[in-house]
């Protein structure tokens, strides 16, 4: 999975070489020890791609990418120290295709968070502290796109809440390798994989809850 990820960045790289004159432009700050994005560090007009992973960044501003959300089309945050995702956070991204957020710290994601992020096509979180991820973080009714969520290694309960996650349960959705997304819980269930989970073991018909509980 890592080499595939690599692959498509570099792939990305080349698109943006591709269309230096269609104004593609790549900010790339990595391994800076940058601890927080603010109005103190802008980001260039027409920024397509942004990278800032293996720095220690642990708080953006709600406004962060506004600037850029009629260009920006990819996220680069993995390798930080981020702990909490917002509602605001990337509220106007309508734009960005893949959003890197894996090896943080990430224990919550508040309701919504992703909604408007319609194009999207690749949401990466694993190797986080996730124990759940409501179906209305995403709001997939408005996706018309296939959407790939990479959750494995995180401490997940495998309750009603994660019934969408299933294979077959939500039309566009995939899980990237559903047999290392292991349940953490609850006690049935501990050490099971996604794919070896029915229906049966955890949809239980009612409403997804929208409240991410943080870890004590």
């Amino acid at each position: 999975m890592a080499k595939i990820l690599y692959y498509f960045h570099i792939y990305l790289i080349i698109i943006c070489v591709m269309m230096l004159f269609t104004n593609c432009t790549l900010f790339s700050r990595q391994g800076q020890g940058i601890t927080e994005l603010n109005a103190l560090m802008p980001l260039p007009s027409g920024t397509t791609v942004v990278e800032f992973h293996s720095n220690q960044i642990s708080n953006i501003s709600d406004d962060y990418f506004d600037h850029v959300a009629s260009t920006l089309s990819g996220i680069h945050l993995e390798g930080n120290w981020l702990e909490i995702i917002t509602t605001l956070m990337f509220q106007n991204l309508i734009l960005v295709r893949f959003l890197h957020l894996q090896n943080n710290r990430i224990h919550t994601i508040h309701p919504y968070s992703f909604k408007n992020m319609t194009t999207m096509t690749a949401l990466v979180l694993y190797n986080n502290q996730l124990r759940s991820i409501p179906e209305c973080v995403l709001d997939l009714v408005d996706h018309p796109l296939s959407l790939t969520i990479y959750i494995n290694n995180n401490p997940l309960m495998c309750d009603e809440m994660l019934c969408y996650l299933l294979p077959g349960q939500t039309e566009g959705l995939t899980v990237d390798s559903p047999s290392s997304v292991i349940c953490s819980g609850p006690a049935d269930l501990e050490g099971k994989t996604l794919d070896s989970l029915t229906t049966n073991d955890i949809c239980t018909g009612d409403e997804p809850g929208i409240v991410q509980q943080p870890i004590s």
